[in-house]
């Protein structure tokens, strides 16, 4: 992976989005340093550090192709896609951050005005086609313009418009146009509804935190999880009765032989893994683990072998008067209040800070024409941010639906 070298965000780019491959060296993994996450549907994650690097996560797909067994998307396929997509949605921003910086600076951030007379501007995707390449943005004279988009994107010709609408070529259609301004995330909601302009201009602060992605990897699966010790070794997963597991390359490989898709002189597939961004837990997702716990066995086996030290340690004081031992409870009763206020206080805060942080994600992806899946779970989420990039879905992959598009509540999006 090349991280000096620019990204590319030609409309062509967008369209068949591509995401590097990654450097890293899957031999140099100290499994002994490593840790499970989880795993799911489309595959295992695990925290691991490539030699004196890290901590990264990496994610093993299950899958190493699409077989007659699988009757959804491709995991592996549709996560590189929308970690590569974001990333040139970032690179598109940020380069218009840097040209736009004198209108930005000297204008600031004033709301959403109408765009005059552009409304067919953003042409739709099949209509941009190939009139506006140009070829690398390297080479053009001018720096290129704003993003320009539907303020309230309902449609799927609307998503495809908006999504086309951080390509260089709408870039340079609107370069010379300044009189929008551009929109945080925070305040992308507000805007649109106390508007009647169709129209908002994004800039570089529009765009929320993303988990970054380090790019994708070519493994043996099956010889992978073998190196691994049994505390982080994943465990079959059971979902909707679908059974998932590490695919056995030798029986994908018989099965495309017997269809007619390879030859059995081919070399066995790989699996696809990718290396992104380890995202640290917050207090949001800390509550939320210790009242998974509590819920657990374990959890209260726990609280009953607190509860029975406390009782001896009481027992241990010694004799005391009925006075001295209902002052030293009144104390401990004011102090454990006390502590439990300061935590209430600090998960509400967390709480807002979080709620704040993914309401942001919902809107950015929605202005830039991408849905979420129809069902949402928190433990997509860490922090605050999206860290399973298969849980979205760009308008122009599979799977996209328009009953789906919309921007989703925070209490849907973080559903246990």
């Amino acid at each position: 992976m090349t991280d000096d070298k620019p990204l590319s965000f030609t409309m062509a780019d967008l369209k068949t989005p591509k995401l590097r491959r990654c450097t890293f060296d899957v031999d140099t993994i100290d499994w002994r340093r490593a840790r499970l996450l989880g795993a799911g549907l489309d595959g295992a994650v695990w925290r691991v550090f490539f030699g004196d690097k890290g901590p990264y996560a990496l994610k093993l797909f299950w899958d190493a192709g699409v077989t007659y067994d699988i009757s959804w998307y491709w995991a592996a396929q549709r996560e590189c896609q929308n970690a590569a997509l974001l990333q040139m949605l970032r690179a598109s921003l940020d380069w218009e951050g840097h040209a736009g910086k004198r209108a930005q600076g000297a204008q600031g951030i004033q709301g959403v005005q109408a765009v005059q007379g552009k409304q067919g501007e953003q042409a739709e995707e099949g209509d941009q086609g190939e009139q506006g390449e140009q070829g690398d943005q390297n080479k053009q004279d001018k720096p290129p313009g704003t993003v320009l988009v539907h303020a309230n994107p309902q449609t799927h010709e609307d998503a495809l418009s908006n999504l086309m609408a951080f390509s260089l070529e709408a870039k340079q259609r609107n370069q010379t146009n300044e009189t929008s301004q551009s929109v945080p995330p925070s305040q992308v909601q507000h805007q649109v509804q106390s508007q009647t302009s169709e129209v908002i201009r994004l800039g570089r602060d529009s765009m929320p935190r993303f988990a970054q992605f380090h790019g994708w990897l070519r493994v043996d699966g099956i010889a992978l999880v073998r190196r691994m010790p049994l505390g982080v070794f994943p465990a079959v997963q059971v979902v909707d009765k679908h059974k998932r597991y590490v695919q056995d390359l030798q029986e994908l490989k018989d099965w495309k032989v017997e269809v007619g898709l390879a030859d059995a002189a081919d070399e066995l597939e790989l699996h696809y893994a990718i290396v992104y961004e380890y995202v640290e837990s917050g207090g949001m997702d800390k509550e939320r683990a210790r009242v998974r716990h509590s819920k657990t066995w374990q959890g209260q086996q726990r609280a009953k072998a607190k509860a029975e030290a406390e009782a001896k340690e009481a027992l241990a004081v010694g004799v005391e008067t009925r006075n001295q031992r209902a002052q030293r409870e009144a104390l401990a009763a004011r102090q454990k209040e006390q502590k439990e206020k300061q935590r209430q206080e600090r998960l509400k805060e967390d709480q807002q800070q979080e709620h704040d942080r993914v309401a942001a994600v919902a809107r950015f992806l929605h202005l830039a024409g991408i849905s979420f899946c129809p069902q949402s779970l928190a433990c997509n989420w860490k922090n605050g941010v999206l860290i399973d990039h298969s849980d979205i879905i760009s308008p122009r992959s599979y799977g996209w639906a328009q009953m789906w598009y919309r921007i989703r509540s925070v209490e849907k999006l973080l559903a246990e």
